[in-house]
């Protein structure tokens, strides 16, 4: 099972009842594509 958490994933479900990308980005400073790359990147070189 392949499980992508990108920027495309905060504007579905959820995460679209609560403001979308933009809104939850405000709440991490302007940094979740940051952090969602550095998260990818820890799973992937786990999996790996």
């Amino acid at each position: 099972m392949v499980v992508i958490v990108d920027r495309e994933a905060f504007d579905r479900g959820a995460f679209k009842a609560q403001g979308e990308f933009t809104r939850i980005n405000k709440a991490f400073d302007g940094k979740l594509e940051e952090i969602l790359v550095e998260i990818n990147n820890s799973l992937w070189s786990s999996a790996g």
